[in-house]
């Protein structure tokens, strides 16, 4: 049902070439981040594109879905995307990346409140966990009450991917929360996380020299 103060729905997109299949892998776009919807004018036409809190596009929605929030921005929303999963195609060789993320826009004097919310639902995906977004007005009102602190108690179904595609995250690793703990300048997690590599590497020697008579 649809709400004139809220709109949410997963939705996929799709990396436009090598470059930004090999950006959406990397640790700049880990699951449950925030990123921005950049409009921009392709052979003629619109295009939503999904971009990154470096300010790197990184895919492109459909058109029938860029329609929806080329009307929901004029009317002066605001428009977020959160990642959700990545997923790679076998074939062609050598594979395409594509990806899903939660949609979420507003009315713009509800962007405090969405703001906690997108928060919450961010630190969710992060682990795996899918809430729906895609809210009747009961929800919106459940929301808003709360002040964003307040998250559906239903979510998606793990599903199988497609045959020949792979699914590459859903989630958030150790070392993803690490390096997110390092760009947020903690310290301490961020010396825990190079003690943990050093830790593995140190590990891997030593494995590897009791094979081959080392030790």
């Amino acid at each position: 049902m649809s709400d004139m103060r809220y709109f949410g729905t997963y939705a996929d997109f799709r990396a436009a070439s090598k470059k930004e299949s090999e950006v959406l892998v990397g640790a700049d776009n880990l699951v449950g981040d925030l990123f921005t919807v950049d409009f921009r004018v392709e052979n003629g036409r619109t295009t939503a594109w999904i971009v990154n809190k470096f300010g790197v596009a990184i895919g492109r929605l459909d058109q029938s879905l860029t329609h929806r929030l080329d009307v929901l921005r004029a009317r002066g929303w605001c428009l977020h995307a959160l990642l959700s999963q990545v997923f790679c195609d076998n074939a062609p060789d050598p594979g395409t990346y594509w990806g899903r993320v939660a949609l979420v826009c507003n009315e713009a004097r509800y962007e405090p409140e969405i703001g906690v919310y997108l928060a919450k639902l961010g630190a969710e995906l992060g682990k795996g966990i899918r809430p729906v977004v895609d809210l009747a007005p009961a929800g919106v009102d459940a929301l808003l009450a709360a002040g964003g602190d307040w998250l559906s108690s239903d979510h998606l179904p793990l599903e199988n991917p497609p045959k020949g595609t792979v699914l590459v995250k859903d989630s958030q690793s150790f070392l993803d929360k690490m390096v997110e703990q390092g760009r947020a300048r903690n310290p301490g997690c961020y010396v825990v996380s190079w003690l943990f590599i050093i830790a593995l590497v140190a590990l891997v020697v030593f494995v590897v020299g009791k094979l081959v008579g080392w030790f």
